[in-house]
């Protein structure tokens, strides 16, 4: 036998065994799928062992012919679908508040003391929030009853000018006993500082000394320089994520300025696009409930939008974009505000 012919056979008997091999391994495999599949992967009828289970008799089922069972409603749900979240507080004098025996938030030191008071009732209420979509109207009551809405407004605008520590102590507190509701404390407080800028000044000598709650919104409206030293809104335009906004009582809408030609506006002192803060009437501002996260589900930070075009003077705005601070959001949207800082 020659040396080709020998190393043909050899070729083909490798070939051979490796297509039984093959062969084999696939046979395998479909036998060790199929009998995976019936160790109750989802297969009816089959136990671990591959034996079909003997099907239970079904119980006996009392006739219903001569004895009609009668339609019973559908039950309501418990979610948000069950209706619009409600806006604002409890009253001042509800029973739960008074029981607080909250003291005057007449100082820092005060407001604190009132936050031990009314923990009880936010460990309390946080499932109820949780559930709402929002802080609850009691527990909103309790936390601008104890002042800890207001404590960080000027002294001027009746507020407390507290320091940021003193905010930050009272924040790590509430986040310890609701997420949600350190958040909205957060918005509705820290920003009084935006009472201070020299155009708000201007803006709120007119007003009553009460705080104005501000509320997170993004992203930026478009608002458009017209004549008589204006900014014009459209219908429609609408802010995103505006926790606490079912506290609020007046609006400010954060606005990238445009002119009329559809050219950015440019800040003289940034050499960027200018930004604004301009008061919103609230009589022409819509909640829209659309708040349904997974998560800090008490923050209530549902969107707004403007229900119809408005045209809001210079003086009810202050440039935002200008402002450096770190501590400062510059893109801010929404807040509320006291009544009369508002123009259409």
């Amino acid at each position: 036998m020659s040396t080709e012919t020998l190393l043909s056979l050899i070729l083909i008997v490798v070939t051979a065994v490796l297509v039984i091999a093959l062969v084999a391994a696939v046979g395998l495999a479909a036998a060790a799928l199929k009998w995976q599949r019936s160790r109750g992967r989802g297969i009816p009828g089959l136990s671990i062992l591959g034996r079909r289970r003997r099907a239970p008799a079904p119980s006996p089922q009392p006739s219903t012919a001569a004895q009609p069972t009668p339609q019973t409603p559908a039950a309501r749900p418990v979610a948000r679908e069950s209706g619009p979240t409600p806006r604002g507080d409890a009253p001042a004098d509800h029973p739960r508040i008074l029981e607080l025996g909250l003291e005057e938030p007449a100082s820092c030191e005060a407001v604190l003391r009132n936050l031990e008071r009314i923990k009880p009732l936010l460990h309390q209420e946080a499932p109820e929030g949780d559930r709402m979509g929002r802080v609850t109207p009691l527990v909103g009551r309790a936390l601008r009853s104890a002042g800890l809405f207001r404590w960080g407004f000027p002294q001027e605008r009746g507020g407390l000018s507290a320091s940021f520590a003193e905010r930050l102590e009272a924040i790590t507190q509430l986040a310890r006993v609701d997420v949600g509701t350190a958040w909205v404390t957060t918005w509705l407080s820290a920003h009084g500082d935006i009472a201070t800028y020299s155009p708000m000044r201007r803006s709120l000598r007119s007003t009553p000394r009460r705080p104005a709650h501000r509320v997170l919104r993004q992203p930026l409206a478009r608002a458009v320089e017209v004549e008589g030293d204006r900014y014009r809104l459209d219908e429609g335009t609408t802010w995103r994520l505006g926790s606490g906004g079912y506290h609020a009582e007046r609006w400010i809408g954060g606005a990238m300025v445009w002119d009329t030609n559809g050219e950015p506006v440019i800040c003289e002192q940034t050499g960027e696009q200018k930004i604004i803060g301009v008061w919103l009437p609230p009589e022409k501002v819509r909640q829209l409930d659309d708040w349904d996260p997974l998560g800090v589900r008490s923050s209530g930070s549902a969107s707004y939008r403007l229900t119809e075009t408005i045209e809001v003077p210079r003086r009810h705005s202050f440039n935002v974009g200008a402002d450096r601070r770190p501590y400062f959001f510059s893109f801010m949207g929404s807040w509320s505000a006291p009544p009369s800082t508002s123009s259409t």
